[in-house]
């Protein structure tokens, strides 16, 4: 009686052309009752295309799994199907807890609508969104994403999935906010400097413009600052100057601004004013706090200053010339008593 052995197996060859192929081989050995082979039937199939895909796919899969980037998966209606391990890395979401719900779960609630709605409207159209905005992890904490979403389309050409690759570029964003910070801040007391200075006070006029209110600049050069640099040295004028500056703030609204102009000299701008004795009244109250002595060490130091006030539109219409008199008014108050303050045009 024969008997029939069935065998499968991949191998490969050498073409001719020095190419490697991959062979996939079954077949059937027929034995005779002697244990001989009478005869084999079978098949030999160039497999070279699977094999070389199937590599592939095994590739993107380590690739993606390792990648540096977090990636996710959704499906057309945007249901989350894989993430990455980078992912989890960066979120803080295991996979199961995110798998089957959709990206918004990470949102920071600092984009609004018509941001995400043109990133939908840019990927649903077959088109690649990049962009960046604010995510939030699964503990809370607040992380920049820049993002790259496209779409997957199947066979017939309809979107069946959606991919993006995500960078945390938090460290970055804080690196250039700290930057522009430095670029528009003074850095000693932490007050916006002359740049930011001028473009808060062109801010506004534009307002008061509008509104048909007032804006109110004060100029204000603190008296008796000299002999502290020279009797106690520049660390204790350093301490003296942040003191001035935290106490001016204690005086204004959250919509003033106040700035360092230099040295020793100090601006506050008053937005929205409705009466200009408002100016008068928070200079009075700067007055008052810099007149307190200031603890430097073990010694004590005594201030004071001079303010001098500018309204817009009252007394001048542009940035340049509000400013100017308002300097005029500060040096008519320092030459007049100092410890005051003077409105420009003001005896």
């Amino acid at each position: 009686i024969s008997q029939h052995v069935e065998y499968e197996f991949e191998h490969r060859i050498i073409h001719p052309h020095k190419k490697v192929c991959w062979m996939l081989e079954k077949g059937t050995a027929i034995y005779d009752e002697a244990g001989q082979v009478l005869r084999m039937i079978g098949i030999v199939q160039d497999i070279t295309q699977r094999v070389t895909d199937e590599q592939q796919i095994k590739l993107l899969s380590r690739g993606i799994e390792q990648s540096p980037a977090a990636i996710i998966i959704t499906d057309a209606s945007g249901i989350i199907e894989y993430v990455n391990p980078k992912f989890t890395q960066i979120s803080g979401y295991r996979t199961e807890e995110v798998v089957g719900k959709t990206p918004s779960i990470l949102k920071s609630g600092k984009e609004t609508e018509a941001f995400y709605r043109n990133l939908w409207e840019t990927i649903l159209s077959g088109n690649e969104w990049h962009g960046e905005y604010r995510n939030r992890t699964r503990s809370g904490n607040e992380y920049w994403a820049s993002s790259s979403i496209s779409s997957i389309q199947d066979g017939n050409g309809q979107i069946s999935h959606f991919l993006s690759v995500q960078q945390d570029i938090t460290d970055k964003k804080t690196m250039e906010e700290r930057i522009t910070h430095l670029a528009l801040h003074d850095m000693l007391t932490g007050l916006p400097n002359r740049t930011l200075f001028r473009d808060r006070l062109r801010l506004a006029l534009n307002q008061s413009e509008r509104s048909g209110k007032k804006t109110a600049l004060l100029f204000i050069d603190l008296d008796n600052f000299k002999p502290i640099n020279d009797a106690l040295g520049h660390e204790a004028g350093d301490i003296a100057l942040q003191t001035v500056a935290d106490r001016i703030k204690e005086c204004l609204r959250q919509t003033d601004t106040p700035a360092r102009m230099g040295g020793d000299e100090f601006a506050v701008i008053l937005p929205n004013i409705e009466d200009s004795r408002l100016a008068g009244e928070i200079a009075g109250r700067i007055l008052e706090l810099l007149t307190q002595p200031i603890n430097v060490g073990e010694q004590v130091c005594n201030l004071g200053a001079s303010i001098g006030i500018s309204i817009y539109p009252d007394h001048a219409a542009t940035i340049d010339m509000l400013i100017d008199l308002a300097d005029e008014a500060m040096y008519n108050a320092k030459n007049a008593n100092k410890g005051t303050y003077r409105y420009y045009g003001s005896e």
